[in-house]
Formats: C-alpha cells, structure tokens, sequence
C-alpha cells in the first residue's frame, strides 16, 4: 500500500489516539524517516508509531531515532 501526505491529514481527524503503523518490508529507513516525522508533525492525537509489522519477512529488529 502506498499512501502521501493526506493519509496522515485524514489521520489527523479521527478522534481520540492514533497509532501509525509504518511497513519496513522494503527497507527503506529514509522514507519510513520521513513517514514518521510526518505523522508527529500533523496527527495532533499520535499516540504512538509502530515500526515494521512484518515478522515473517525480517527478523525481530527494532530501530530508535529521535524526530
């Protein structure tokens, strides 16, 4: 699934807290990067964002970075 900007701007309207599942099957860091600063920077009611969601395609990893 590919989605944009709106994505996170429909996001945005959903009431109470949002979790933003970001997919790393094709490990690319630098757009799920760009994702996630997206997502802090319009959903106002972010919760949290999860990163990966394929554990049958990678092993058990988990990336921090600081947005």
């Amino acid at each position: 699934m590919t989605f944009g900007p709106s994505f996170f701007t429909l996001a945005n309207e959903l009431p109470g807290d949002v979790t933003i599942g970001l997919n790393r099957q094709l490990d690319n860091i630098t757009n799920t990067k760009l994702a996630a600063e997206q997502a802090v920077t319009v959903v106002d009611g972010l919760l949290a964002i999860e990163l990966g969601n394929e554990p049958d395609c990678k092993p058990l990893f988990f990336v921090f970075f600081e947005i």
